[in-house]
């Protein structure tokens, strides 16, 4: 349990997942995608051992759960478009794209190998 905020990576999970579960809006491109995605990632050990941080349709994770820690970690996110997943490399923004799929469990796996070497060179 994060001491900041008083909930688990699981409770943040949930919360996250129930946000986007279906039944989605009739034209809303985005929550089916992205609902994808994040039953990719919480069913990954590693990512799901973090905080889910979600903007603009990206999914990113964080060790922490407070809002002033995200973004300094240097992970990578995943972009949901409409089918295409975007894995974006640290720091998130256009240009830093490492690998596109429509697949949202390969997304995730590369951004898994992502993370996992980021944390292994925090520990170097």
């Amino acid at each position: 349990m994060n001491s900041a905020t008083g909930r688990s990576h699981d409770e943040a999970w949930v919360e996250l997942l129930d946000s986007h579960r279906p039944p989605h809006s009739e034209g809303d491109w985005a929550s089916p995608s992205m609902w994808l995605l994040l039953q990719a990632a919480v069913a990954d050990p590693l990512l799901s051992s973090l905080y889910p941080w979600k903007g603009m349709n990206t999914l990113s994770v964080c060790t922490s759960d407070a809002w002033r820690d995200f973004g300094t970690e240097g992970f990578p996110g995943v972009a949901a478009g409409s089918g295409v997943y975007s894995v974006i490399a640290h720091p998130v923004a256009e240009g830093r794209v490492v690998l596109e799929t429509d697949d949202p469990a390969v997304a995730v796996e590369v951004m898994a190998g992502e993370v996992q070497s980021r944390l292994v060179r925090r520990t170097m």
